[in-house]
């Protein structure tokens, strides 16, 4: 990779430190792009794009709080797209979140992650908002399930646009790039447990495609010079 692409992706980390507009979004998306169709090595290529190279398999932190599965099943969402994994335990009350992989790949599972959590976060409040005003007399358990399902199914709709992303790398011939490193998966293996079934049974159907539909946005608008 050469030195000007380093440059252009490391600017675009730094563009996307701001986790709470289009911009930085963008900005994420299309340093995927670049690693993915810069990061090819040779030995990567006569290895079939199974190993890495050499490189060890990371692991980070990404959020310590007193979290809801859908969070938790946000992180997995991401970090599977970002040829990477998650996992998470309980400690005092709090759910640690760790993504493991590659350092190269960590970073842009973390980055994407952060924006996805912070859009989430702006379009379930949003729809909180549009609930009360189309129905101020809603109750305070129905709303909170309506926004749980909007939620669920926010976080589907943007697996699809990412793996429609994944998609369009692998027609443009970088499946190698995309692809996660069998090191990644024997360490999940061999590291994590299964992940107990979370509480993600919200069924209000109208909410869940209202979400769906936002979600499906998310890798809109992703071409920066």
């Amino acid at each position: 990779m050469s030195d000007s692409i380093l440059r252009k992706i490391q600017k675009l980390f730094d563009l996307a430190s701001d986790a709470d507009d289009e911009e930085s979004k963008a900005a994420i998306l299309r340093a995927r792009d670049l690693m993915v169709k810069n990061g090819i090595s040779e030995n990567q290529i006569k290895t079939g794009g199974s190993f890495g190279d050499n490189e060890e398999v990371a692991r980070r932190v990404v959020m310590t709080s007193k979290m809801t599965d859908l969070i938790i099943s946000l992180c997995d969402v991401v970090s599977r797209q970002f040829k990477c994994g998650c996992y998470f335990v309980k400690r005092g009350g709090q759910t640690v979140l760790t993504i493991y992989g590659f350092e190269r790949d960590i970073d842009i599972a973390e980055a994407t992650f952060n924006y996805a959590f912070a859009s989430l976060n702006y379009c379930s409040k949003r729809y909180r908002q549009k609930l009360k005003i189309l129905d101020r007399h809603l109750k305070m358990t129905e709303a909170n399930y309506k926004v749980k399902s909007y939620s669920l199914g926010y976080i589907e709709g943007l697996e699809y646009a990412l793996k429609n992303q994944t998609e369009e790398l692998i027609s443009e011939g970088y499946e190698l790039a995309v692809v996660t490193p069998v090191k990644v998966e024997m360490f999940g293996k061999e590291n994590t447990k299964p992940a107990k079934k979370m509480n993600l049974g919200f069924d209000d159907n109208e909410a869940r495609n209202e979400g769906y539909k936002e979600g499906q946005k998310f890798t809109e608008n992703i071409a920066i010079d």
